[in-house]
């Protein structure tokens, strides 16, 4: 009986045999499908309470409020297809690089900075309170 080691990671000097897991690419792909029907949840609701409310909205939370239905789907469409790629295409240097901070910007960062589009009118609208005592 013999053990077969698989290499996950390339070795030095074979940068091109370097990939990550399939499991992790369908992950990151499902994440990303989570999020963005995540915000498609929140996003109205936020819509609402704004309306209700009667206050002017920021251009961050005004843009992000027309054009979420077709530009969030489209970004992260995009980064699936980046982590789609990085499985078929060996990335060096400054691709990698992109495909990487891609990647990282779609999974982790995206979502506080939409969070604190919402949140925008509210701070303003807090802003103003404070100075009128």
């Amino acid at each position: 009986m013999s053990a077969q080691i698989i290499p996950v990671f390339a070795e030095r000097g074979h940068v091109e045999d370097a990939r990550s897991p399939w499991w992790l690419t369908v992950s990151c792909c499902i994440y990303f499908v989570i999020l963005c029907g995540s915000y498609f949840t929140f996003i109205p609701i936020f819509a609402e309470l704004f309306k209700g409310l009667g206050v002017d909205l920021p251009f961050p939370t005004n843009l992000l409020m027309a054009t979420y239905r077709w530009s969030l789907p489209l970004f992260y469409l995009f980064a699936s297809g980046v982590a789609v790629v990085k499985q078929f295409v060996p990335l060096q240097g400054v691709r990698l690089w992109l495909a990487n901070f891609t990647l990282i910007f779609a999974g982790i960062l995206m979502l506080p900075l939409i969070v604190l589009c919402m949140y925008l009118p509210l701070f303003v609208l807090i802003h103003k309170l404070d100075q009128m005592h």
